[in-house]
């Protein structure tokens, strides 16, 4: 084994199981668990790409999406997607050659569906798991500048709106009045 092949099998990113909907009074997913892996570089680097052209914003929100849709390994002991179900969604949808779903494919089309709370959750999860890497093998605790989480944060206790607002038409946020700037 070469020296190049060597140092990627020793340094392996770890895989971690939680409950992070366990604060969520009132869930239907408050005691589910999720099992995460790190990625590794090259899935970073192929999640640059999807991104690379798209604004700040919409960048952002895509990078959470793909992380997930490569990180979560399986939720309630369970695989999130197998070929089986992206064969029977291409094969409902008539779907064939270039059309056709792949798995990464799948897994965004419907994480995408996600609410903002629950992506933010497991993003979070992700980024607690890099700060346990870079802790494990540097033997002490990270130091803020270098904690992918958010330090001081606890994003457990983020609970989801009770009412779908999914259809809501007002984007204005509470306590703005709509209409033209003053001009005083």
């Amino acid at each position: 084994m070469s020296m190049i092949e060597r140092i990627g099998a020793l340094t392996l990113g770890l895989e971690k199981t939680s409950t992070p909907f366990e604060s969520w009074a009132g869930s239907p997913i408050k005691t589910w668990s999720v099992t995460v892996r790190m990625l590794n570089i090259g899935e970073l680097a192929d999640i640059s790409r999807l991104t690379f052209n798209m604004g700040a914003m919409e960048a952002a929100y895509y990078n959470k999406i793909y992380i997930l849709a490569k990180s979560i390994v399986n939720i309630q002991g369970n695989s999130v997607a197998t070929q089986e179900d992206v064969d029977a969604y291409n094969k409902e949808h008539n779907l064939s050659g270039m059309q056709q779903v792949d798995l990464f494919g799948y897994k965004v089309l419907f994480i995408r569906k996600w609410t903002e709370a629950l992506v933010n959750r497991l993003a979070y999860e992700y980024d607690l798991l890099q700060d346990e890497y870079l802790s494990q093998h540097l033997g002490s605790s990270l130091p803020d500048e270098l904690r992918a989480a958010v330090s001081g944060v606890d994003f457990s206790a983020v609970t989801p709106l009770s009412q779908n607002t999914e259809d809501s038409d007002d984007i204005t946020a509470p306590g703005t009045v709509e209409g033209p700037p003053s001009s005083s």
